[in-house]
């Protein structure tokens, strides 16, 4: 993977050796100033609290004297972190309301952690990280993928850091510079309204848009029908005439 953030901008690419998956290419994604301060740190802190701390032998990482301390996570607050990751993501990237199949799929793959312990070494003159490990075991089942195997992995990876607070200039490559923006690749209509028809049988909602405008929606697997009321997730079964929704759906090009 190579990856740039300049500014509020994340420029990434990923390459795989998984012949199924298209080559990789340059996408960017415009990141809210406050995502990482929201997302990233309050996550952090989710899991320190929930988590087995234990204090390593002190030890020297590159001439610094550091505090070494291994982190054992509570795994269910994990998952549960890693769901409301996903589910931040999305309404702050693309801006819609977290949808059923989205809610279903990030409680299916959060299953895949079996266990994460974070080993830290911290600078005892500054308390800046220098260095971490992490070990992480994941399991792929038919549960989980709904496809017929089963593969185990286990991960480490080891960081480390340096230079901290000093001035830094990144210059983005070439290739970077033609990334395709990934909102336009996922781009959503969002239709608001007062429900007056419904018809089982076509499968169609007959909608009262606010600007007076009757539009006919047809529910299909690609869209997602919220109330505009609590902006909780709702089936098309459920919908009654009078009740008033939002529908959001793909753009068709």
């Amino acid at each position: 993977m190579e990856m740039y953030l300049i500014d509020s901008m994340m420029y990434s690419r990923t390459e795989t050796n998984i012949d199924s998956i298209r080559p990789a290419e340059w996408i960017k994604i415009e990141m809210p100033r406050d995502y990482y301060s929201m997302v990233g740190m309050g996550a952090y802190v989710r899991i320190l609290k929930v988590s087995e701390i234990e204090f390593l032998p002190d030890e020297e990482v590159n001439g610094i004297e550091c505090y070494v301390v291994r982190l054992t996570s509570d795994l269910k607050e994990f998952r549960e972190v890693i769901i409301d990751q996903m589910k931040v993501f999305r309404v702050y990237m693309f801006g819609t309301e977290v949808r059923i199949r989205d809610i279903e799929a990030s409680e299916k793959l959060s299953q895949m952690f079996r266990n994460l312990d974070i080993t830290y070494w911290i600078a005892k003159d500054t308390f800046y990280p220098i260095k971490e490990r992490i070990n992480m075991t994941m399991v792929l089942n038919p549960e989980i993928t709904s496809e017929n195997f089963e593969m185990r992995m286990d991960l480490e990876m080891t960081n480390t850091y340096h230079s901290h607070n000093e001035p830094v200039t990144v210059e983005l490559s070439e290739e970077a510079k033609g990334a395709s923006l990934l909102e336009k690749m996922f781009e959503f209509e969002r239709l608001k309204g007062t429900v007056e028809q419904v018809n089982p049988a076509e499968k169609t909602i007959l909608l009262n848009t606010p600007e007076g405008n009757e539009v006919i929606v047809q529910v299909t697997d690609d869209i997602d029908i919220f109330s505009a009321t609590t902006s909780e997730p709702v089936t098309f079964e459920s919908i009654k005439p009078g009740q008033q929704i939002i529908v959001i759906k793909p753009v068709q090009e």
